[in-house]
């Protein structure tokens, strides 16, 4: 009798961890993808234009050395 309620208790408890578990998850999902939406880039509307410059300024110092032209061989 000990045993038959140990195993029913025990089946139980996992069925309920399970649950919870499966709630914890679908909230930690809802949670990262609204934190994904509001991370997007806003929405352009059609015909706005937007220019954005990058800063690519290549300096070479004088100590880096020449520039070697090549041929490829084939």
């Amino acid at each position: 009798m000990f045993l038959i309620k140990f195993i029913l208790i025990t089946f139980l408890v996992i069925y309920v961890i399970g649950f919870l578990f499966k709630l914890w998850i679908k909230m930690f999902l809802k949670k990262a993808v609204k934190n994904m939406n509001n991370q997007s880039q806003p929405i352009k509307k059609e015909g706005e234009v937007t220019v954005e410059y990058k800063n690519d300024n290549k300096k070479f110092k004088s100590d880096d050395g020449e520039y070697v032209d090549y041929e490829e061989v084939k």
